[in-house]
């Protein structure tokens, strides 16, 4: 294993930098659920990894530590066979994200730790998680005067895949909004709106190439979940409810996400096309 200053890297060293450049950021519960190790022996590994350069703090005491890549952490992915060479070009922009923007990308790192965890086993598989401006997009919708646009800016998108099904009907496409009840209702409802106009328009074959996908709304607390749900589906129709997942992180799970069981398995994308 690659050796710097006398330290010399483990294969769980490898995996925890592994996973920190999976999830962009981590804290050390994070790695600690993923990797399956103690956070004692996490952390201190963590600690080792960061005076080394591998990892660094976003954050620093008597804040909780936020881990991300480090300089020296790319090219053991690269070499590794973990990440591909692009990595190394990569500007490194983790440490300059204000806490209002940590606080929130938190969030989303929760979430996708959840799904890692619920995936890890089994036949549905994590197959895809993305985040950041590629994901952005435009739809429009009649306004007094002439038309607005309305801004598609999930918070990531993820596909489940299925390993029982076959190829082309397997996979279920997701678009994750993290909400930490700094905004109101309304602004919730524009979002949605923005999702089922670029629907009508072909948004997602334009820029994904995919016909359906379900929007999940992943909330700070149950009670706030129930809120979002029962204000947004009073205002869409039935066919279309099933489509809009709100739910708490606690309660993320893949029983909400996946088609209910029927007599035999069904496609994942056998559902009817959203109004």
């Amino acid at each position: 294993m690659p050796s710097k200053g006398g330290f010399a890297l483990q294969d769980r060293d490898i995996e925890l930098i592994k996973r920190v450049y999976e999830l962009r950021l981590a804290y050390i519960d994070h790695l600690a659920r993923l990797t399956g190790r103690s956070y004692e022996k996490v952390r201190g590994r963590l600690a080792k990894l960061t005076a080394h350069g591998y990892l660094v703090h976003v954050t620093s005491r008597p804040q909780k530590l936020i881990y991300a890549l480090g300089t020296d952490g790319p090219p053991v992915l690269v070499e590794q066979g973990h990440a591909s060479h692009e990595i190394l070009n990569r500007r490194l922009r983790e440490q300059e994200l204000k806490p209002i923007f940590l606080n929130h990308s938190m969030m989303v790192v929760e979430a996708h730790t959840r799904l890692l965890m619920a995936t890890q086993k089994g036949p549905v598989q994590l197959d895809q998680w993305q985040e950041g401006p590629a994901l952005y997009d435009t739809a429009t919708t009649a306004a007094p005067g002439g038309l607005r646009t309305l801004h598609v800016r999930p918070d990531a998108h993820f596909v489940l895949k299925d390993t029982r099904l076959p190829e082309g009907r397997n996979r279920l496409h997701f678009f994750l909004e993290a909400d930490r009840s700094t905004e109101s209702h309304a602004r919730i409802q524009t979002k949605i709106e923005a999702y089922r106009r670029w629907f009508d328009q072909g948004g997602q074959t334009r820029k994904f190439n995919i016909r359906l996908f379900q929007v999940l709304v992943a909330t700070m607390t149950l009670e706030r979940a129930k809120q979002l749900a029962e204000a947004i589906h009073g205002t869409l129709p039935p066919a279309v409810r099933p489509y809009y997942l709100f739910t708490s992180l606690e309660k993320l799970s893949l029983d909400l996400l996946l088609p209910k069981p029927a007599v035999s398995p069904r496609p994942l994308q056998s559902a009817s096309r959203p109004a």
